[in-house]
């Protein structure tokens, strides 16, 4: 295989990945999860459906990305962290004692094609077991598990709340230029309602998806055939 018919390839394999719809019914769901337990965010909205366990990619970029604080129901600190740097915070209760005003927006600019890099951090309380384990950071999400930290995530292209997805059919949005990221910090324990801290991302000039992982499988499959095809090339010469 020429190295020109090797990059189209990959290249196919590249846009396949990206473009294949994320269908794996496991990571669909529904938030509130719990029996009893409300999300005290959107409580004017029924059962919204989305993601858990997915992690978020820009694709398109270089794009401007802003993320708006939406609300938060949590005790503990919580804050949402880009490249390191917190820059929304929410804790102390439905009052919002503590942190940025409801409503906060911090503009990202030149963000990078990529799994974005922002990660949900909390103070556990006060506790170092309970804030390194309700931490979590984009790319190593988990599904609800009330030991660990966790976020649900679901997409359009609408900045309203009416907007977000309500029907609840097992088919939701894995891509869009709006992403609603609600966490779940681990203190309540198993009530799966994710609103300790709320964030919504905009995006201009690109847009976000949930890649499946079997489209990532073949993406890596197709990167490691063009690896290979390189170093033949490179010992022939």
């Amino acid at each position: 295989m020429s190295l020109r018919k090797a990059l189209f390839a990959a290249s196919a394999l590249l846009g396949l990945a990206f473009a294949a719809p994320a269908t794996q019914a496991s990571t669909v769901g529904t938030i509130p999860g719990g029996a009893t337990a409300n999300n005290q965010v959107i409580a004017p909205l029924p059962k919204i459906e989305g993601w858990y366990g997915a992690n978020l990619y820009l694709i398109g970029g270089p794009s401007q990305i802003t993320a708006t604080l939406i609300g938060y129901e949590a005790g503990w600190t919580n804050s949402f962290v880009w490249n390191g740097t917190p820059i929304l915070t929410g804790g102390g209760g439905t009052s919002g004692t503590l942190g940025s005003p409801i409503g906060t927006s911090v503009t990202i600019n030149n963000v990078l094609s990529g799994l974005l890099p922002f990660m949900f951090d909390t103070n556990g309380g006060g506790n170092p077991t309970f804030a390194a384990n309700g931490d979590v950071v984009n790319g190593a999400n988990v599904l609800p598990n009330n030991n660990l930290g966790n976020f649900f995530v679901t997409l359009g292209n609408c900045t309203a709340l009416s907007c977000i997805d309500t029907t609840i059919n097992g088919i939701t949005a894995s891509s869009g230029t709006v992403a609603w990221l609600f966490f779940d910090d681990l203190g309540a324990g198993p009530d799966d309602n994710h609103d300790d801290l709320v964030i919504r991302l905009e995006i201009t000039g690109g847009s976000v998806r949930v890649p499946a992982p079997a489209s990532i499988a073949l993406l890596g499959m197709g990167l490691l055939g063009l690896g290979a095809v390189v170093r033949r090339r490179r010992a022939a010469a």
